[in-house]
C-alpha cells in the first residue's frame, strides 16, 4: 500500500511540476509534458507490475499469478490517452503560438 501510494504521489507531484512549468513559461513544458503523457499511458502497467511484484513477494506465489490484464474500461483510457497524445505532442513541439506564448 505504501509503494502504491508513492508511486501515485510522485506522479500527481510530477504533474504539479509541469503546471508550474505551464505557467512559469519554461523552455522546459514540452519536454516534461511528453514526459506526463508517456508516463499517463505507462503508469497503468508500471503499477499493475508493482502490485502483481509486491504479492508474489509477501505471499511466495508466483508475480505471473497475480498479473491481470487490463480491463475494457483501461484499455479505453489507454487508446483515448494515445490519441490526445498523439495530437497534442506534436502541437506543442511544433505551435509557433505555444512557443511564443508558454516557452521563452
Amino acid at each position: 500500500m505504501y509503494g502504491e501510494f508513492a508511486l501515485n504521489g510522485l506522479f500527481i507531484l510530477f504533474m504539479i511540476y509541469t503546471s508550474y512549468l505551464f505557467f512559469r513559461r519554461s523552455r522546459w513544458l514540452p519536454v516534461c509534458f511528453m514526459w506526463e503523457i508517456a508516463l499517463s499511458f505507462l503508469i497503468v502497467f508500471i503499477d499493475a507490475v508493482f502490485v502483481a511484484l509486491s504479492l508474489g513477494i509477501s505471499t511466495g506465489k508466483p508475480v505471473s499469478q497475480f498479473l491481470q490484464a487490463p480491463t475494457p474500461e483501461e484499455v479505453g483510457q489507454l487508446i483515448g490517452l494515445a490519441i490526445i497524445g498523439l495530437i497534442w505532442i506534436p502541437y506543442i513541439l511544433k505551435s509557433r503560438r505555444v512557443a511564443n506564448t508558454f516557452v521563452r
